[in-house]
């Protein structure tokens, strides 16, 4: 009897092990319903409606959409009034159940959409001010790199 029950146990615990690999591996392949486009301040880039990279956002916009992807081309996005502290995003967007908000370096290899990108726009890092954050559900992802090398924030 008590073998059988060790042998249920174990069972449960491989089950629960696998279950909560796939929650974890669907975790970290969020899925988003929405995607934009962004690309350093000072000039308009299309209709600036963050639809493509042609149309692209003119800077991060202030209120982002929950279930959404920024990807963000290289530049320097912490253009601000100040030269010792300037803070370039508070993200405090409202949380809405568990969807959330991603913020990704555009890479040669995961840019989303062709239409108006150039490899340039992936080229090099994207310098950002201070951000800070005062609610959750944020993936801010650099893609690649390591301490001054490589391409991301």
């Amino acid at each position: 009897m008590k073998e059988t029950i060790k042998k249920i146990y174990f069972i449960l615990i491989i089950i629960m092990f696998f279950h909560c690999w796939g929650y974890c591996s669907d975790a970290m392949d969020r899925s988003f319903s929405m995607i934009f486009y962004v690309r350093p301040p000072g000039q308009t880039y299309g209709t600036g409606d963050g639809s493509s990279w042609s149309n692209a956002f003119s800077n991060l916009p202030k209120n982002l959409i929950r279930g959404s992807k920024y990807y963000m081309a290289f530049g320097d996005y912490d253009l601000g009034p100040f030269t010792t502290y300037y803070e370039y995003h508070s993200f405090n967007d409202p949380e809405e159940d568990e969807l959330y908000i991603g913020i990704y370096k555009a890479t040669q290899q995961d840019h989303g959409t062709d239409q108006g990108w150039n490899s340039s726009l992936g080229a090099g890092n994207a310098h950002l001010g201070t951000i800070s954050f005062t609610t959750g559900y944020y993936v801010i992802d650099g893609q690649w790199g390591e301490k001054d090398q490589g391409y991301g924030f």
